[in-house]
């Protein structure tokens, strides 16, 4: 399939793969009879449904499905619920539409598109994110320090961290440790390693190892078994507290 999913192709392909519920307005998998799609956005009613390589909105394949071809423009929704994808409620927007929810945009004050922002994405509100803020003492929920990275010579706010399987947020991060955990993918046992990593090293350097020659290579083989030993088998983790 193409890179876009707004083929011909994909129009076969969801044909295939997905029928249409009008009275609900659910796209239905054929091959289970069950709803399709997933939320990728936190507290969000609107699904995306695989179609080849590509994800799209379920508006947008129920749009396909009632009408035989790809919407020509975006796809509007008359009770202002994008969930809501039964064929009376889906119509076509033109230029003017658009260009009256960017004057209605462009009228919000920066405090109202923060908390637009933050509703959409997970769920709470500026008035949430400014407490959670203030009960962590402006600081990271993991490192303890401010934000340091700048944009326009503006401070960045905190990153709000939630949990992708549940979508409850856990508490707001600095840009590192934000990093720290996305690039873990939130797995525990990839962290507690690092941990075990660092310590295992500690402890060769503390007892008068001379643990590297050169990046990639120990210089015998004897304190590189050991540092093995400590990394499977690793001193209980102390508490600076």
């Amino acid at each position: 399939m193409k890179n876009s999913y707004s083929t011909e192709e994909g129009l076969q392909y969801i044909k295939d793969r997905y029928v249409f519920n009008d009275t609900t307005g659910d796209v239905i998998e054929k091959s289970t009879g069950k709803i399709a799609g997933r939320h990728p956005v936190p507290i969000s009613d609107r699904l995306y449904i695989r179609v080849g390589k590509k994800e799209a909105p379920s508006s947008i394949i129920a749009w396909a499905l009632i009408y035989g071809e790809w919407p020509s423009n975006r796809i509007g929704f008359r009770n202002g619920k994008c969930s809501d994808t039964r064929k009376c409620n889906m119509y076509i927007t033109y230029s003017s539409e658009k260009s009256k929810r960017s004057q209605e945009y462009n009228r919000l004050t920066e405090d109202q598109r923060k908390d637009r922002a933050l509703r959409q994405s997970f769920g709470i509100s500026l008035e949430d994110f400014n407490k959670l803020n203030k009960d962590q003492e402006f600081v990271c929920a993991i490192c303890g320090k401010e934000e340091d990275k700048y944009r326009k010579g503006k401070k960045l706010p905190l990153h709000v961290d939630h949990d992708h399987s549940t979508n409850i947020v856990r508490g707001l991060l600095c840009s590192w440790c934000n990093l720290l955990l996305g690039h873990a993918k939130d797995d525990k046992n990839i962290l507690v390693n690092a941990v075990r990593y660092l310590e295992a090293h500690e402890e060769l350097v503390a007892n008068g190892g001379d643990t590297l020659l050169k990046v990639g290579s120990y210089r015998d083989s004897t304190q590189r078994d050991k540092k093995r030993e400590l990394m499977l088998n690793p001193l209980p983790i102390k508490n600076n507290t």
